[in-house]
């Protein structure tokens, strides 16, 4: 693009144009997953963040290369943000655990897999694992780009190199599960069931009766709407949980 060092400053605009798509792309991710399911929004994010990562090789300029930098920083929470509370709220803990080593799956292991907060759902004892576990990937391909960027010089097939591994993203997308938490308080008990049926199958538990098992779903719904409610009143509390959430984006906003 015939940049010489008078456009030096562009570096830090190619960096920055991402990370201010992150800082669009962060609540809006959040937003239309709790709108349209985890499993919609990440499977559009990946499929959309891949395709215009390998056509970026073959953008005419340097401002579109710094446009779809924008946009796939504003992909990126699709597929970082919502996978990671898809896969806490997927995980879900010991039946034995928590049910006391009783053989059955009573309201406390099913409050525990589908509660309201994401976090809750996995054990305390494997959060720290699934979180590393899901970092993991990110910390790796930070690494993989020098070994990268040292064999192959040429900006677009390191673009292409680069971006092609994530297709083996895609036939997961067909085995992924939406959220049963979601589910549950969008009123898609059957769809919920189902997932919860496969989660017991693979726990070698058994789940309550199907009567049982929808009155505590609904009950779950309640509640999870109630509590909603309750913290949208309380302008006390809200103001406070506000500061909080807006002082923790600035923070992660400033450590990437």
């Amino acid at each position: 693009f015939d940049l010489v060092c008078s456009s030096d400053y562009l570096r830090a605009t190619y960096e920055q144009m991402y990370m201010f798509g992150m800082l669009v792309g962060a609540p809006l991710a959040g937003i239309l997953s709790d709108r349209f399911g985890r499993k919609t929004v990440f499977s559009v994010g990946i499929v959309s963040y891949l395709v215009l990562s390998i056509a970026s090789c073959w953008l005419p300029s340097f401002t579109a290369i710094l446009a779809s930098r924008f946009f796939l920083g504003f992909l990126h929470p699709a597929g970082l943000q919502v996978a990671y509370v898809l896969a806490l709220d997927s995980f879900h803990p010991s039946p034995t655990h928590i049910a006391g080593h009783q053989p059955n799956i009573n309201a406390t292991f099913l409050k525990e897999c589908i509660l309201w907060k994401a976090m809750e759902v996995c054990e305390s004892r494997y959060r720290s694992i699934v979180g590393v576990l899901l970092a993991l990937p990110w910390a790796l391909g930070t690494i993989a780009w020098g070994i990268w960027a040292h064999l192959l010089r040429d900006w677009k097939w390191l673009q292409l190199a680069v971006s092609l591994p994530g297709l083996i993203l895609l036939p997961v997308l067909w085995f992924l599960d939406e959220s049963p938490r979601w589910l549950v308080i969008r009123g898609q008990f059957d769809r919920a069931q189902k997932i919860l049926e496969k989660a017991a199958h693979w726990n070698d538990v058994q789940l309550p009766p199907a009567g049982q098992l929808e009155r505590l779903m609904r009950n779950i719904q309640k509640e999870t709407i109630l509590a909603k409610e309750e913290i949208m009143a309380d302008h006390e509390g809200a103001v406070p949980l506000r500061r909080k959430m807006w002082l923790f984006g600035l923070k992660i906003f400033v450590l990437f």
